[in-house]
């Protein structure tokens, strides 16, 4: 159990994790394509750190996966063995359907649009994180969406779909979000 400074520091730490991920995605305007899928992976891998998973799922490798062929792929490819959680990440492309209850986080990018009806069907009886940025992405049921505002890349919570799969999220993290005023932690 732990007590309240170890938490205080665990809240500092991930509200600096997560603004640091903000404040790399700005300007994304001048820096080009690849900045910006370089950007997304990090917000991803940084939800990584920052979502709980419950039962076994909390306790075997991470595996993040992609069901398409989208672009960002390459991108996402970096964060192959990287850790979070204490926990390694293992990046799988090019996931079937059927086997994306198998991962506890799956990406669904704009070039694989069509997919994500299927995709968040597929995820819904697993503790699966659906992460994308599919116009109108939360609103059909994903768990993060990631959008470009501003010229930066920054993030909205679908909270009742991350509990519908039995994930939870950092306070800090939520508070962080472009939506944050809307959510309502239970």
């Amino acid at each position: 159990m732990m007590n309240r400074i170890e938490r205080a520091l665990l809240g500092v730490r991930t509200a600096l994790a997560l603004v640091s991920a903000c404040l790399a995605g700005a300007a994304l305007a001048d820096s080009g394509d690849t900045t910006e899928s370089r950007v997304k992976a990090a917000y991803v891998y940084n939800f990584a750190k920052y979502i709980e998973w419950p039962g076994t799922a909390a306790q075997d490798p991470l595996r993040l996966c992609l069901p398409g062929n989208d672009r960002l792929g390459e991108a996402f490819n970096a964060l192959e063995g990287r850790q979070a959680q204490g926990r390694a990440i293992h990046v799988l492309n090019g996931v079937p359907l059927g086997q994306l209850a198998r991962c506890q986080i799956v990406f669904v990018g704009q070039g694989d649009a069509a997919l994500l009806a299927a995709v968040i069907r597929s995820a819904a009886e697993s503790p699966t994180l659906v992460v994308g940025d599919v116009d109108g992405f939360i609103d059909a049921g994903g768990g993060i969406g990631l959008v470009v505002a501003d010229d930066r890349v920054q993030f909205e919570v679908n909270l009742e779909a991350l509990q519908r799969v039995k994930l939870r999220a950092s306070a800090q993290m939520l508070k962080l979000a472009r939506n944050a005023a809307e959510l309502r932690v239970r």
